[in-house]
């Protein structure tokens, strides 16, 4: 068994369904009902939870209370441990509640006993300033409390399982360079973030783009948004355009969880932020398809960056100007300063088949069929 255990972590990283076969085979070798491998966020996220040998009445609950509490260490103790906890430290639910409080806790009483989890033993594999990494066995009633044998065991497969996640994370992160520097060779400058929502590689025209900007820049491995900044968002999850009041990182997330149970099904979203000079730039997230088995560390989204844009001096020719309202004049201005009709409505704050709409009108007044014409004959 574990030999074969072994042979599957080496596998893992590569192939991340076998986490799956992994976790079923702990929970074996330990007389455990379950194991599983978490990854926790800041704020309360659980952007990963693997989990063997479930029911789908106990995936339902585990799915309704992720939604309800999430990874939150004030309201659950385990959460609190394991951020506290050294790395590769053994501990079980005994060293963190004890059992005259645990029929008084909420998340006794809610969650594990639904799931007939009555007792655990966990172990940090990998932490960051803002995320961990954990392995754990889950035990029902019937299973009893965790031996010293047991603990003993597990402790020594939980240094192995750590090895494989950090071959996982420098695996990912080497495919998340090469795939920026691949975008950065057909002049596509971009950000890629891990499903942490974290900047896990930057190319070196968009770290250029970001350090003379006066709108974005990056701050402890997360694509922010200066104080004195304003952004939209078009939001897909939303269906409509969104201010961004504060951070960056909430739209972000909705594209780099996972799709699925859970997760997300906002596959990308574009944001125009300005900055106090006046020059903005769009930022274009898009999700990467990856398995639903994937520890965090990959790739999950692509942000490229269009160059800021200067406001333009560009002025309509005068007969131009008189045959267009108010509206289409700025909206033609946006044109001729290259921008496509998305950003343009982000900008605005407007749908963007209202400003497609806007185009035909103005097509339509100045007699021309497209844009290369609608350049030529508006710009002075």
């Amino acid at each position: 068994m574990l030999r074969r255990l072994s042979d599957a972590l080496q596998v893992a990283p590569y192939q991340p369904a076998e986490w799956m076969t992994a976790l079923r085979m702990v929970a074996q070798a330990t007389n455990s009902t379950h194991g599983e491998m978490v990854c926790w966020t800041k704020p309360k996220k659980t952007p990963l939870r693997l989990i063997s040998n479930l029911s789908d009445e106990q995936a339902k609950l585990i799915q309704d209370w992720e939604i309800q509490v999430g990874a939150d260490p004030s309201i659950n103790p385990i959460v609190a441990a394991g951020i506290s906890a050294p790395v590769l430290q053994t501990v079980t639910d005994d060293e963190v509640i004890r059992h005259d409080e645990r029929s008084r806790h909420v998340v006794w009483n809610e969650y594990y006993h639904k799931l007939d989890i009555y007792h655990m033993c966990f172990s940090p594999l990998w932490r960051s300033s803002d995320s961990i990494v954990g392995l754990f066995l889950l035990r029902s009633f019937r299973d009893g409390a965790v031996s010293g044998d047991e603990r003993r065991l597990f402790g020594s497969i939980a240094s192995k399982w750590r090895d494989a996640a950090l071959t996982a994370q420098s695996f990912k992160t080497d495919g998340a360079r090469i795939l920026a520097g691949a975008l950065e060779g057909i002049s596509i400058h971009a950000i890629i973030l891990d499903g942490f929502g974290r900047c896990v590689h930057v190319s070196p025209v968009a770290e250029s783009l970001l350090s003379g900007d006066d709108a974005l820049t990056v701050r402890m491995d997360r694509l922010r948004r200066s104080d004195s900044s304003q952004a939209v968002a078009d939001c897909q999850c939303a269906g409509r355009l969104i201010a961004i009041d504060a951070d960056l990182q909430p739209c972000i997330d909705c594209v780099t969880r996972l799709v699925g149970p859970g997760g997300s099904d906002c596959r990308s979203c574009s944001i125009v932020v300005k900055g106090p000079s006046g020059i903005s730039a769009q930022l274009r997230i898009s999700s990467i398809p990856r398995d639903r088995h994937e520890i965090s560390f990959g790739a999950a989204a692509i942000v490229v960056i269009d160059p800021p844009v200067v406001p333009s001096s560009i002025e309509l020719l005068t007969d131009v100007a008189s045959a267009l309202t108010k509206a289409e004049r700025e909206v033609a201005l946006e044109m001729l300063d290259g921008r496509r009709p998305a950003e343009i409505a982000v900008r605005r704050s407007v749908s963007v088949e209202t400003i497609r709409s806007q185009i035909k009108r103005i097509y339509a007044k100045l007699e021309v069929s497209g844009l290369v014409e609608f350049m030529a004959k508006a710009k002075r």
